[in-house]
């Protein structure tokens, strides 16, 4: 068949044209397509890949420029895309129409649901079982390949006779792997396009086989027979019964166990591999050696196919190797070479025959058809004494009397061959010319006239000619080839050579065909049609098992087998589908084409191969015409349609597509823009109609529409009509480069059916689906879908030059709201589908979400702070409900991912914005970048949906609470009233009404300070995000107590009536009577007072508001008075030496403070604050001693007095010593004596301190030193 589709002659169109229809049926069996490349390119016995070479030459047919046909034709229209001269236009399109819609529902394997794609073509187990018949007949389920032009295009396995008549079975059964057969054949003209059409197709047919026996991959485990696994084959044949291809054919006593047909081989994949290679390389010094025959020899010596140098070695290779293809013309050239090393090789080769006991013209054709004889008449001579040598020492008896005569006898038979046979030759050498040639050869006799008469019949009757087969593909080469008859060595021409080997080729195909015809026919007469039947139409693999032996058959049964069959085709199929897209209008041929590509896609997405991948994917996007849209055909829209298609089709598909996921979102988002142009909507320019209205399930107003338990938000309600462009009859439309396209009318755009139902249906398809990918290749995904999203954003802007623009961040206050701005608002088609695609994989497991939010968090972060104020806000609005339905899923303690989740608020109120240019870099670290301006109605958008989330979903917020608290602290810092208001309103609400749900209490398990044995202490679970409370209340009383005192006090107070709260709870606990003789670090109230302490003690420290200041001191002390009795020893000292006696740091050098900017603001300190609180600290004091302050303490406190006391300053002198009077008057009945000893040293300090020394001193002499000379 394959010289048949080789051939250039154009009387033989009809016969490539039914030959291409038979390979294109043949080609749809999925499981003989892998067991042609098993037995042949795996095989090393096997002289040519005839898989390979199958694919090759349709390839060239299907990839080859060919003219229209003729005008009368009916493919015409079709092929040329314009009304044929004399018919009216609206038939020609009618037409065009029609064959388009034809192809669209012609149902292939990527439009069929996968379970029924195995199911139909015989690769899954739970078919019917056929009605009637024995039990060993349902039993036994059987392959059949159709040979009929009925039902072709679909790989058919039957389990038993009438098992697929099932409705679904039919309906797939006409499933077209390439659409082989539709139109119904024979055609009386047959020309060169249609032939191009039917190798399209045919190698469509047979790209599909390989995704679907690849769908097992896919399969495996849902339904899929056992006997189409390896474990399966092994099963089989532990039960007695031969394992066949995709079936168990026969049990006991079958047709193929009579006929001698052992089990099958296995088809292990790494076992063929290692075969595959190893012929590559055999094949690799093959082309070598027909080009240079010593660089061959030396490439198979390196490849380890001869052992070492010796001529033996070399000799034995090359003859064990003859059938296996090696180059017969060059192989005579090298055994021909007169040197030394050659001519040792050649008579190594030639003793490797054995000419015993043969008649002297078998031994001379055994030997002439293992090589070509080479044409220089001194190499001929030197084979032709070897021969001779070779055939007198086999055969003594002969007649012959010594070698010279076989020499000359040898001559001349060779010659006599050439006369007999050559057309060339008029007047041809008779039986008596040829015995007189040879008289007196025989060392002066002559030879027996019987024998040489017997040598003439032969020669005469049947020709010395090599003996290669016609598959080899040589029938074209100029310089003859190594096929056909050996006459062809003396001087025909190169055509008449290549007729001759035509002839010869046409003359033993039919011979074969007839052979095997007859000898099918005589085995079915005696074994009887197979039941169920009918005779002719289809040939059983019984019947081929008696024609054939089996024995080393490999039968296909893994899926691995087509990752390399796909590898070594995939370039001249990538190049054969490609110019029929670039040339043809036909829809046949485009469809074909389309299949092939999406075939092509699936294969190498489905075996992870990433270069081939992204061949196929940009060659079928550039396609898609979708940048070009003027000169976009239907065609195209194909194209696009293809391409969604393949990406929806598998799960796998789509995990392997990996970086090419970018151009299929690509293609979706032009295409929605399209569909837009096509209906003369304005929202094609990034715009929607200006009466669009929020819808009700929107928080604040956005259209939104429900949909499987989740919002699914438009993003038409965000855009506003063109201030600049119309889209009527002529529409100008920006495109990426912030150029406007060609004008397009729209009712041309109209007329490709870009909106068509069928392209709805499979982009909602391509979304829906993505929970079916796995997790690297959700992430993929995500991160494709995250660059087009914000590819789309940013298109307004790229034709603008200012740097605000460049950048993307720049505010424009109202007018991105209201739509004046200079730039067109932007698309939010796929930061839509963003929203869409979460909601629907929101049920993924936590460490898969992890890796899709480093995505996802850094995009919404852009487009929070994006310059288009419309996105901003609508992105808010989705992250909001994605947030909603995020918190629904359970937190456990100590982790943290709700907190990663609601980041994005904090990051957008801010300003802040992922360092790396691409939102979709999969990164996930949190570097920052400069901070933008972001308006005030974003941060308003932040607050109310941290608000509402708070409101909600308290109860399932854990981590989270620490990203809303940070909300609240920077809309603290904000310098507008109305944020920092709302950020004070939900930082009060999580204290005052959410605490319970931020924090809980529960036991730790802690080793005490005095004893060996762990005991169980209460713990706060959620301590952490009490004390991000405390930052965030401590953020509003120190930095808006200047500019907003009443949020300061406010801050104090909850603060305060909090942490109480939680105190309260603490000493509730049962556990808590336990946590006395535990570290101070891990005392419970320790972690709940100290924080809050420390931040009311900054409050004192650093506000200059006197009312702020004073609240803080008050609330501080108020604290440790009422719940001073629970302190523990270490507490206590923490509190009165880090806090208290710090407050008092200034009274030790005045002049040193560096916190006052004047002297006068100091003496307000001191005359306010300090002495509050040293009022205070003389009551607590007071309260707290002996019980919990001991003398080390009274003596810290009398200390302080007495610095209050020395100081310059009268009031505070005179409060200290107040103060002082009230300490001795309150304790003096509870002082021991050490603590006496400590007052009255205390009071003799004083005294001496305040004796009036200069008085005394007279003319320098002070009192002292007169008083220390008297004594």
């Amino acid at each position: 068949m394959l010289p048949m589709l080789e051939t250039k002659s154009s009387g033989s169109l009809y016969q490539r044209g039914r030959v291409l229809q038979t390979l294109g049926r043949v080609l749809a069996q999925p499981a003989l397509v892998v067991e042609l490349y098993l037995n042949y390119d795996c095989a090393e016995d096997s002289r040519v890949n005839v898989f390979q070479r199958v694919a090759e030459i349709l390839c060239k047919l299907g990839g080859s420029h060919v003219a229209l046909p003729p005008k009368n034709s009916p493919h015409y229209w079709l092929a040329s895309s314009v009304a044929v001269e004399g018919a009216p236009s609206s038939e020609a399109a009618a037409v065009v129409t029609a064959a388009w819609r034809a192809v669209q529902q012609r149902p292939t394997v990527f439009n069929t649901p996968l379970a029924l794609v195995l199911q139909s073509a015989g690769l899954a187990g739970g078919g019917s079982r056929p009605r009637g018949g024995s039990t060993e007949q349902r039993r036994r389920p059987s392959r059949t390949y159709s040979t009929s032009s009925q039902g072709t295009g679909v790989a058919s396995s039957a389990v038993g006779s009438v098992a697929q008549s099932s409705a679904a079975a039919l309906m797939y059964s006409g499933l077209s792997f390439g659409a082989v057969g539709d139109r119904a054949m024979p055609i009386p003209l047959v020309d060169e396009y249609l032939v191009r059409q039917w190798a399209l197709e045919a190698l469509a047919a047979m790209l599909q086989s390989m995704v679907v026996w690849s769908d097992r991959l896919a399969g495996t485990g849902s339904g899929l027979s056992p006997s189409v696994t390896a474990e399966g084959v092994g099963e089989a044949s532990s039960r007695g019964a031969t394992p066949v291809a995709n079936g168990v054919v026969g049990g006991t006593g079958s047709a193929l166990q009579n006929e001698g047909v052992a089990t099958v081989a296995s088809d292990d994949p790494q076992e063929l591999s290692s075969i595959k290679q190893r012929k590559e390389r055999f094949e690799a010094g093959n082309k070598l050696f027909a080009f240079k025959p010593k660089k061959g020899i030396e490439l198979w010596k390196a490849s380890g196919f001869i052992k070492s140098n010796d001529p033996l070695d070399v000799a034995q290779f090359l003859y064990s190797n003859v059938s296996q293809g090696i180059d017969k013309l060059q192989l005579g050239e090298y055994l021909g070479e007169g040197d030394a090393y050659n001519v040792a090789v050649m008579h190594a080769f030639v003793d490797k025959m054995a000419f015993g006991d043969m008649e002297f013209v078998d031994a001379l054709r055994l030997f002439l058809q293992s090589f070509r004889l080479p044409g220089e008449s001194q190499k001929i001579d030197r084979f032709m004494l070897k021969f001779a040598e070779r055939y007198v020492m086999g055969n003594p008896g002969a007649g012959f009397a010594n070698a010279d005569t076989v020499y000359v006898l040898a001559y001349s038979t060779v010659m006599l061959n050439t006369d007999q046979h050559s057309p060339q030759v008029r007047n041809r050498m008779t039986r008596a010319e040829f015995i007189n040639n040879n008289r007196g050869i025989n060392d002066g006799k002559n030879l027996d006239a019987a024998l040489l008469e017997r040598i003439y019949e032969q020669i005469a009757h049947n020709e010395i000619k090599m003996k290669d087969d016609p598959l080899e593909g040589r029938v074209q080469s100029s310089d003859g080839g190594a096929g056909g008859p050996l006459f062809v060595l003396w001087g025909n021409s190169t055509a008449n050579r290549i007729r001759e080997q035509h002839a010869h080729a046409s003359a033993a195909m039919a011979a074969k065909s007839e052979q095997s015809i007859r000898s099918m026919v005589r085995l079915r007469h005696k074994h009887g049609a197979s039941p169920g039947r009918a005779a002719g139409s289809v040939a059983t693999l019984d019947t081929w098992g008696m024609l054939v032996d089996m024995t080393d058959y490999l039968h296909a049964t893994r899926p691995d087998h087509i990752a390399p069959m796909f590898g070594a085709i995939w370039a001249a199929v990538l190049a054969a589908l490609s110019v029929p897209m670039q040339t043809s209008a036909d829809p046949h041929v485009v469809a074909a084409s389309l299949v092939g590509f999406q075939s092509g896609i699936a294969l190498a997405c489905r075996f992870r191969m990433p270069l081939e991948r992204a061949t196929f994917v940009t060659t079928l996007r550039n396609f898609t015409q979708l940048q070009n849209l003027a000169e976009m055909k239907r065609k195209h829209v194909e194209a696009i349609r293809a391409l969604i298609e393949v990406a929806a089709s598998r799960a796998d598909v789509g995990d392997g597509l990996a970086e090419s996921w970018l151009d299929v979102l690509q293609c979706v988002s032009q295409l929605e823009r399209l569909q837009l142009l096509t209906q003369g909507s304005e929202s094609a320019f990034g715009r929607a109609s200006s009466g669009s209205t929020g819808d009700s399930g929107s928080m604040f107003g956005f259209a939104g529409t429900q949909g499987s338990g989740s919002q699914s938000i438009s993003a038409r309600a965000f855009f506003r009509p063109p201030a600049s462009a119309t889209v009527g009859g002529a529409a100008l439309a920006r495109g990426s480069s912030g150029s406007l396209v060609p004008t397009v009318s729209v009712a041309e755009l109209a007329k490709l059916e870009t909106n068509s139902q069928v392209l709805v249906v499979l982009v909602d398809r391509l979304f829906t689906s993505s929970v079916h990918l796995s997790g690297s290749g959700i992430v993929d995904f995500v991160g494709a879908l995250s660059r087009v999203a914000w590819s789309e954003l940013t298109a307004a802007f790229q034709g603008d030059g200012s740097a605000a623009h460049k950048q993307g961040h720049a505010r424009r206050g109202s007018a991105a709201i209201t739509g004046r701005g200079s730039a067109a608002p932007s698309r939010l088609f796929s930061l839509t589908k963003i929203v869409e695609i979460s909601y629907y994989n929101m049920g993924r497991i936590r460490v898969e979400w992890s890796q899709i939010w480093a995505i996802l968090g850094p995009l919404f972060d852009r487009v929070g702070a994006y310059s288009d104020t419309r996105a901003a806000l609508f992105a808010l609005d989705s992250l909001r409900q994605l947030s909603m339905k995020f918190l629904e899923k359970e937190e456990l303690p100590h982790f943290a991912f709700q907190k990663e989740f609601l980041r994005p608020f904090a990051d957008i109120l801010e300003g802040y914005i992922p360092e790396t240019s691409s939102p979709a870099d999969g990164s996930s670290s949190r570097r920052r970048s400069a901070v933008v301006a972001v308006d005030v109605m974003v941060k308003d958008m932040v607050l109310r949906c941290v608000h509402q989330i708070v409101q909600a979903a308290a109860l399932h917020i854990r981590s989270g609470w620490k990203a809303i608290l940070n909300v609240a602290q920077i809309a603290a810092r904000d310098g507008n009233d109305s944020i920092a208001e709302m950020g004070f309103v939900i930082a009060k609400a999580c204290a005052e009404q959410h605490g319970p749900q931020m924090w809980m209490l529960a036991t730790a398990r802690v080793q005490p300070t005095d004893g060996p044995q762990a005991v169980d202490v209460v713990s706060v679970a959620g301590i952490e995000y009490f004390h991000e409370l405390i930052d965030c209340l401590n953020e509003f009383a120190v930095g808006a107590a200047t500019r907003r005192p009443r949020f300061a006090l406010g801050a104090i107070d909850t603060l305060y009536v909090a942490s109480v709260a939680l105190g309260k709870q603490v000493l509730a606990h049962p556990s808590y009577a336990k946590a006395e003789n535990i570290s101070l670090d891990d005392q419970p109230l320790y972690r709940v007072w100290m924080p809050v302490l420390r931040a009311l003690h900054e409050v004192v420290m650093h506000t200059e508001d006197l009312e702020v200041r004073t609240r803080a001191l008050d609330a501080f002390f108020r604290l440790v008075m009422a719940h001073g009795q629970h302190f523990s020893r270490g507490l206590w000292a923490s509190v009165l030496r880090d806090l208290v006696f710090a407050m008092f740091a200034d009274l030790r050098d005045p002049s040193a403070s560096r916190r006052f900017a004047t002297v006068d603001d100091l003496e307000l300190w001191f005359s306010t604050t300090l002495i509050k609180a040293l009022r205070h600290v003389i009551a607590l004091f007071s309260r707290y001693y002996p019980t919990h302050l001991s003398n080390a303490m009274m003596s810290e406190v009398l200390e302080l007095l007495v610095m209050c006391i020395a100081q310059p300053s009268e009031v505070l002198g005179k409060i200290g010593t107040s103060c002082l009077q009230d300490l001795i008057r309150s304790n003096h009945a509870k002082w021991d004596d050490e603590a006496w000893g400590l007052v009255c040293g205390t009071l003799a300090r004083l005294f001496n301190w305040s004796q009036p020394r200069e008085l005394f001193t007279i003319a320098g002499a002070s009192w002292e030193a007169e008083n220390n000379r008297r004594v």
